[in-house]
């Protein structure tokens, strides 16, 4: 028998930096939806190097499509039309990134409706949550890289602080950026992680710095690959 579930509509918060946004999302939304006959369709990856931003999909168990924005399209299995529908928006952020499907539809093995969503949202993080550790003047990074603070001078005006991006113990870029700045670094023409200098705080044995919206890219293919809302450095 045909039925009709409605899907609610996901709010979306972008928050824009230098580089990229951030998504705040609903927890309950995943990158794998249940449908009917014990079928599941997951977003594997989006792609966006192309002319037009694509996102493969996998229905379980293993009929993987790639689908271009605003394509309609149909998943087989065995040669019988399971699932149709149109993706309808493509999304990248900070964190996480997202596609919409409209109008998804599927099929029995008898070609009958049995299941109809106005609307589905797939939600797939970069990364998992990064724990929280303490502050030093080494941020370990991925790939072998360290960010480190190397000094911070609190008397200038505006302040400013030294740092120096490591890869397995060589530097390969350094910077000192002033309080309120934004900045990239780089390693030869790659460009591995963008941030803001946002605050300093200088304690009676220490001395704290805070960085925002911390992003690594990955060094081979660009794609970020790391993100951190705040990230806080000691001097001693």
């Amino acid at each position: 028998m045909k039925r009709t579930l409605t899907v609610m509509a996901i709010a979306l918060l972008i928050l824009l930096s230098n580089t990229a946004g951030a998504v705040s999302i609903n927890k309950d939304v995943t990158d794998t939806i249940r449908l009917e006959q014990n079928y599941r369709l997951k977003l594997v990856s989006i792609d966006e190097s192309g002319p037009v931003r694509s996102a493969v999909l996998d229905l379980n168990p293993g009929e993987k499509i790639t689908i271009l924005y605003g394509e309609n399209f149909s998943i087989y299995r065995k040669g019988t039309l399971v699932v149709e529908g149109k993706l309808n928006s493509i999304f990248i952020g900070a964190t996480a990134e997202l596609i919409q499907i409209r109008d998804l539809v599927q099929y029995d093995e008898n070609g009958i409706v049995i299941l109809t969503l106005d609307k589905v949202t797939l939600f797939r993080p970069y990364h998992p949550p990064i724990k929280f550790t303490p502050a030093s003047e080494t941020f370990k990074l991925k790939q072998g890289y360290d960010l480190v603070l190397m000094a911070a001078d609190d008397r200038a005006t505006p302040q400013q602080i030294w740092l120096r991006l490591f890869r397995n113990g060589e530097a390969v870029d350094d910077r000192v950026v002033a309080l309120g700045e934004s900045f990239n670094m780089y390693d030869g023409s790659a460009l591995i992680v963008t941030s803001t200098f946002d605050q300093i705080f200088q304690g009676t044995e220490s001395l704290m710095v805070e960085l925002t919206e911390l992003s690594q890219y990955n060094r081979n293919t660009g794609m970020l690959m790391l993100y951190q809302d705040r990230v806080m450095m000691e001097l001693s």
